[in-house]
């Protein structure tokens, strides 16, 4: 275990600086992506209070199921609990301002982890949800995809195997009661480290036609290895439909 938990933030400040996107405001249009693979982010700084708040209070909130998931056990403690990212947006009907802060309190295996996201307000956590996922790095704001008032939520993770670099994000929202989940999309991937490989970079750009059924279009894209040329597009902007997410996101709050 303790292997893997460093291996885990060793991933993780690497996938903050390489692959997630930028923060995106809270209105779009219809040619602004909600995801772009190529885009490079800058980490959001989270506050001692905030990081006070989620680990005294959130240890208490998670069921004790949950502690023990691909049949290995994690101790319910600090020793695992970290804070991950965070991002500013309306994801719960409340006047106050929030904060969706992404955690992780347990890193089972290779890219496996037991992560969460709390939804704070005027320092109190008014929303929380538990999942079983992957060594998530990154969570962004989105707009209002189906137009109900709340933003919804991207969770960006990946990985790093036999040297080629992958990159997933989710799109999820906070419904009455629940989660609503959009699916997920493969929005990058770099082979050049690979000796056997080097076919170059890949990225996809999500767009959407936001209604109470989202339309989600997809244009994508390709760099040689080399870096000398930029981003030449692959295929134009089509319809297109997001893979199914099977990760069950858990509403506790």
């Amino acid at each position: 275990m303790c292997s893997s938990r460093w291996m885990f933030f060793l991933n993780a400040a690497f996938f903050q600086a390489v692959f997630a996107a930028c923060m995106l405001p809270c209105s779009f249009a219809n040619d602004s992506p909600i995801v772009d693979g190529r885009q490079i982010a800058i980490s959001s700084d989270i506050s001692q209070i905030h990081k006070e708040l989620v680990t005294e209070v959130l240890l208490d909130l998670i069921p004790a199921e949950t502690w023990v998931d691909h049949g290995i056990h994690c101790t319910p403690d600090l020793n695992e609990f970290r804070i991950i990212d965070i991002a500013s947006g309306n994801f719960i009907p409340h006047p106050a301002n929030q904060s969706a802060v992404l955690f992780t309190f347990c890193q089972p295996g290779h890219n496996f982890g037991e992560n969460g996201i709390a939804i704070i307000a005027e320092n109190k956590v008014i929303g929380l949800v538990v999942y079983s996922g992957g060594w998530d790095h990154r969570i962004s704001a989105l707009p209002d995809i189906n137009q109900d008032g709340r933003m919804e939520i991207r969770i960006s993770g990946g990985g790093v195997n036999q040297g080629e670099i992958w990159s997933t994000s989710a799109i999820i929202g906070f419904s009455d009661g629940g989660v609503t989940s959009y699916g997920r999309i493969a929005d990058f991937s770099d082979d050049c480290e690979n000796p056997y490989g080097r076919s170059g970079k890949e990225a996809a750009a999500i767009f959407v036609d936001a209604g109470p059924e989202p339309v989600f279009w997809r244009q994508t894209y390709r760099q040689p290895c080399d870096r000398q040329e930029g981003w030449q597009i692959m295929e134009k902007r089509q319809r297109f439909t997001l893979e199914a997410d099977d990760v069950d996101y858990r509403r506790i709050k």
